[in-house]
């Protein structure tokens, strides 16, 4: 099971590839740095646990929709980078205390 859930992940990245490359009409190693923060806070907002063991498909893609959709509007509104990356990191901040006190009120509950 474990070699399955990585070729499948192996499948999704070159297909990603493929598909930024197309849009490049280059293949540029260096095309998707800096979004490593985008995609936590998108994975997360899905919910996600940073503890391990939850999440869901659904979810990921919810989490994805909301960031493109924060993101578009603050470009949209002209908001410089900066502040951009700050709403980004506010919002991880808030998801993983949401995550956290969901946690440990799970944890009283048992």
């Amino acid at each position: 099971m474990l070699f399955i859930t990585f070729v499948l992940s192996s499948v999704g990245a070159a297909l990603a590839g493929a598909v930024l490359c197309s849009q490049l009409s280059a293949a540029d190693p260096n095309a998707a740095r800096g979004l490593e923060l985008e995609v936590i806070t998108a994975i997360v907002l899905g919910g996600a646990s940073l503890a391990g063991g939850r999440g869901s498909m659904f979810g990921t893609i919810l989490g994805l929709c909301t960031i493109g959709i924060l993101n578009n509007g603050l470009i949209l509104l002209d908001v410089p980078t900066f502040w951009q990356r700050v709403a980004q990191g506010l919002m991880l901040i808030i998801a993983v205390s949401f995550d956290s006190l969901r946690q440990k009120l799970n944890n009283q509950r048992s």
